[in-house]
């Protein structure tokens, strides 16, 4: 059975379109929404195998909605249901599984399914695994988990500038000024092509043919075959209540993060993701530190906390946390310790002393 959830803020669209799937005979729809903020919680709680979109919504409309579930999840299949056709080809931009005017037509539909049941019951296919965290290293799915071995160091970049997209599909023109952005126009094309010939040719020895897509200047990834730490984090970023509650999740949390993203490749288009990621990833931290805390578990707390000044050993509000902390648990020598290795990295990084607010937490002689 096809797991779906469908968005549009037309209830009688939406029950008629959940009525046509029901009725197929393939489909279980596990939800109908009418406001787009709620499919993102679906998308966390039910996982379907594909969403229906209405586009014109008030607020978040259907592209942005369809944006926000592939960056959580780019695996999610997406079916756009509008009755306007000028949005074909941002729907297509966004690697759309299908595009369906209203009014549907049952026989339209059929085919959309028979399309998503096609793909879902392929034989399962060798799959990559992609680390971005700490540096780019591309392993193949042999068992022996085989490092890929690159022709040319602009091959590695163009696809990792794939990877980082996250399977939409992207101009030409996007990749030219990212990734040959020192050459001239007509230069620029030409090695875009040649590396793109020798990029594609390379994977297919490897064994994912048609891993690499273009069309009418645009190029993406499937990423339906990558096991990505870059999505995986993201995607575990975003968790809110009582998921972070759970030791697991904190420990995947942590082991995830070997690194900053493409961290030491030179690649300048990565600067600004590279940034968001480590804030979102010390966001998440303590978030899972404030967690803890609440259910007395200081210990934990103080781990997530040692694990944050790893990315950040400047961050005085982090060092104040871990203070308070050891204070929580009566350990006033940690808690001077504490104090004292803020106060190095202060003088050296900077040539000040720790706040007062820091400084008043520490125990009274």
């Amino acid at each position: 059975m096809i797991r779906a959830v469908l968005v549009d803020d037309e209830p009688l669209a939406l029950e008629r379109l959940s009525r046509m799937l029901q009725q197929s005979g393939v489909v279980e729809v596990l939800g109908t929404f009418s406001h787009p903020a709620e499919a993102l919680l679906a998308l966390s709680e039910t996982r379907p195998d594909v969403f229906f979109l209405d586009i014109e919504m008030p607020g978040i409309d259907g592209l942005a909605l369809a944006d926000q579930l592939l960056s959580v999840e780019p695996t999610t299949q997406i079916v756009f249901v509008t009755a306007y056709n000028e949005y074909a080809i941002e729907a297509f931009e966004l690697n759309a599984l299908d595009y369906l005017l209203k009014p549907v037509r049952r026989e339209r539909l059929l085919k959309t399914l028979s399309r998503i049941t096609k793909e879902n019951s392929e034989e399962e296919k060798a799959r990559l695994k992609v680390i971005c965290l700490g540096g780019f290293r591309v392993f193949l799915d042999m068992g022996d988990n085989s490092i890929f071995r690159w022709r040319t160091s602009k091959a590695e970049e163009l696809f990792a500038f794939l990877v980082h997209h996250r399977g939409q599909a992207v101009r030409r023109q996007m990749i030219l000024d990212a990734v040959w952005e020192h050459l001239d126009g007509d230069r620029a094309t030409a090695h875009f092509h040649t590396t793109l010939y020798y990029l594609r040719r390379s994977m297919d020895s490897a064994g994912f043919p048609g891993l690499i897509h273009h069309e009418s200047g645009l190029y993406w990834v499937d990423t339906s075959r990558i096991d990505c730490d870059y999505y995986e984090l993201s995607a575990l970023a975003l968790s809110k209540g009582d998921r972070m509650k759970s030791s697991a999740f904190a420990t995947k949390l942590v082991s995830l993060y070997q690194g900053g993203y493409l961290e030491g490749e030179g690649w300048l288009w990565a600067e600004a993701a590279r940034q968001d990621l480590e804030e979102r990833y010390l966001s998440a931290l303590l978030q899972v530190h404030d967690e803890y805390l609440a259910e007395r578990d200081i210990t934990s707390a103080i781990a997530i906390l040692k694990e944050a000044l790893r990315i950040t050993p400047v961050n005085e509000t982090i060092h104040g946390k871990l203070i308070h902390a050891y204070m929580l648990i009566n350990d006033r020598v940690a808690a001077i310790e504490q104090y004292e290795v803020l106060r190095s990295k202060l003088k050296a990084e900077y040539g000040i002393e720790p706040s007062d607010l820091i400084r008043n937490m520490l125990p009274r002689e």
